[in-house]
């Protein structure tokens, strides 16, 4: 239930599950509800507030339509980008990462955007898992990690070069690949 705002004893919120409904905005003050539609401002549902006070909630929603307006848009936006930001299939070739989103998109990188991914082997690729609800992958043997979110965006890998050669090394000497087992390799080659 995000609010919107508060003013005086009246509390101005969504409900996040209203998808499809035209906008609007709930206002509450103790036990008491109503509901205001928006463009144009008029009342939905007066609960049981007296007919002075809703004078009063509809003077306050005129006067704040604009920002009630632009967190209703914003929190319609971020429920269909998080719902579009999911993955339903992850497929990989020697030459891209390829993920299918929930709502139909075919999304498809170069595999060098992730430089663990392509130095990993066929095998190393293969074995994937979802993080979340598909709102990521992660390849349990290469220590990688990719946000549906951050393909949508263009995102590379932002790992550092230094980072990626220290794994490539541990890599290629057969020593752990997960950055806290590489930190630990070290510090007992120290004598930690």
């Amino acid at each position: 239930m995000p609010d919107v705002f508060r003013e005086g004893p009246y509390q101005f919120y969504f409900y996040s599950n209203e998808e499809g409904e035209p906008p609007h905005v709930h206002v509450k003050r103790d036990r008491l509800l109503c509901k205001f539609w928006l463009q144009p401002v008029r009342l939905s549902r007066p609960g049981r507030f007296r007919d002075h006070e809703l004078r009063q909630i509809e003077r306050i929603i005129r006067e704040r339509e604009d920002l009630i307006l632009e967190a209703w848009h914003g929190m319609a936006t971020s429920q269909t980008e998080t719902q579009a930001g999911r993955a339903t299939d992850v497929r990989l070739s020697d030459e891209a990462l390829t993920v299918v989103l929930i709502d139909g998109r075919t999304l498809s990188v170069p595999l060098d955007w992730y430089p663990r991914l392509s130095h990993g082997t066929k095998a190393e690729r293969e074995c994937w898992e979802w993080l979340g609800e598909g709102e990521g992958i992660h390849w349990p043997d290469l220590d990688e990690h990719i946000s549906v979110s951050g393909l949508l965006k263009g995102h590379r890998s932002g790992e550092s070069q230094r980072s990626f050669k220290r794994w490539l090394e541990a890599k290629q000497e057969g020593r752990p690949l997960t950055l806290d087992a590489l930190r630990e390799h070290e510090r007992q080659e120290r004598g930690d």
